[in-house]
């Protein structure tokens, strides 16, 4: 070790068990996150869709009261309902997520206040590999854009 790094010698065996702990709850929380699930179903409860945060559907059901819409519209229906189970899915799979940051807060101010320069090194590292930050989704609520969210059908 360098003579600079003399006080983190006697820490860095807890720091680095610490650091392999939490590498191993991120790649845990990465897979529960990827499998997180949400289901929706539309308005008139014609459809519902089960998908994942990863973006896989589990599961659509079609009742029979699909069987009067036309073909477009319940293609219509199907992708709206998808849309918003998925944006569920990532919604959940935002909370997860946080946690998971606010531990690595709590985790690197510990460090920052112990070595400072081990904690800069540490959060250089950590950004070089999370990247950019996601794109957040919209949700009904901040969405702004004026078409409807349904099939004009449903309208009454």
């Amino acid at each position: 070790m360098t003579a600079g790094y003399s006080a983190f010698e006697s820490r860095g065996a807890e720091l680095l068990n610490r650091l392999a702990a939490q590498a191993r709850g991120l790649s845990e929380i990465i897979g529960e996150v990827e499998e997180l699930e949400a289901e929706a179903t539309d308005d008139h409860r014609t459809v519902t869709v089960r998908c994942t945060a990863g973006g896989l559907v589990r599961a659509v059901t079609i009742r029979p009261a699909a069987r009067r819409l036309t073909d477009q519209v319940l293609g219509e229906v199907i992708t709206a309902t998808t849309n918003s189970a998925f944006a569920k899915a990532q919604a959940a799979a935002a909370e997860r997520a946080a946690e998971y940051h606010a531990a690595q807060r709590e985790f690197n101010e510990h460090l920052r206040r112990q070595d400072p320069a081990a904690a800069d090194a540490l959060t250089e590292l950590a950004a070089k590999l999370s990247g950019p930050a996601p794109t957040p989704v919209a949700t009904d609520e901040d969405d702004d854009d004026p078409r409807p969210r349904r099939p004009a059908i449903f309208d009454d």
